[in-house]
């Protein structure tokens, strides 16, 4: 398949019509290819969100309990030189 041009790309009027443009039609290699990375992006943002949010609520938990985030960070990361250290 050929790269599409510009104004190939400039005359599309909805994403469908865009992706078909720029890399085939469903079922294709290319578009197969495309769709499979493009699934592999969200499902990693998603999982950099959800990880981003639970340690914040973690962090929120041992403020309230009082508990030193620092001894928590340094257990959890197994450094236990820093234990020693505290």
């Amino acid at each position: 398949m050929q790269p599409a041009t510009r104004e190939q790309i400039l005359n599309c009027s909805d994403f469908n019509q865009l992706l078909n443009t720029e890399y085939g039609k469903r079922g294709t290699q290319t578009r197969e290819q495309f769709e499979a990375e493009a699934e592999a992006f969200v499902f990693n943002a998603q999982k950099k969100a959800a990880m981003k949010e639970a340690r914040n609520a973690d962090l929120k938990t041992y403020s309230r309990c009082g508990t030193d985030v620092g001894i928590v960070r340094a257990v959890s990361h197994k450094k236990t030189q820093t234990l020693c250290k505290l």
